[in-house]
């Protein structure tokens, strides 16, 4: 059962990160697109779910890797997960684009502030129980040793 709780923490935890964080991407681009806010049609849905899947896509197996580190060592800090996740976000777009010229760097940089937010979400969710199950098990067999 523990165990469980244990993966529903982490998969939440980053799907709770991935839908914020793409939601912070579609508003930035709808406010870049005209210069300042402006009304939001139906198609903005569209572009928030292909959003959405690329996101996931591209940061499932660095984050599970990530995550997996994290646990381990017990890292509950919230500095950890808003550094990778935005330093990951920084990265995606050269790598989606396979160019790295100062223009696409410069351009990635609209995808920082969906970094930090998903690395907020995640730590929020999952991240400040990193390495609890871990010391959960060690209390029990210090218990019955």
């Amino acid at each position: 059962m523990k165990r469980l709780l244990f993966r529903r923490r982490i998969i939440l935890g980053y799907f709770y990160s991935v839908l914020c964080s793409s939601l912070v991407f579609t508003l930035t681009l709808n406010f870049l697109d005209t210069g300042g806010p402006r009304e939001l049609d139906s198609s903005i849905v569209i572009i928030f779910a292909f959003i959405s899947i690329l996101i996931f896509m591209y940061t499932v197996l660095p984050s599970v890797f990530y995550v997996m580190v994290c646990e381990a060592r017990a890292k509950q800090n919230i500095l950890y997960y808003v550094l990778f996740s935005s330093g990951l976000g920084y990265l995606l777009f050269p790598l989606l684009t396979q160019r790295l010229d100062q223009e696409t760097l410069t351009q990635s940089l609209f995808l920082v502030p969906a970094g930090i937010v998903a690395g907020g979400i995640y730590w929020f969710f999952s991240g400040r129980f990193a390495g609890e199950n871990r010391m959960d098990d060690k209390e029990q067999i210090k218990t019955f040793e």
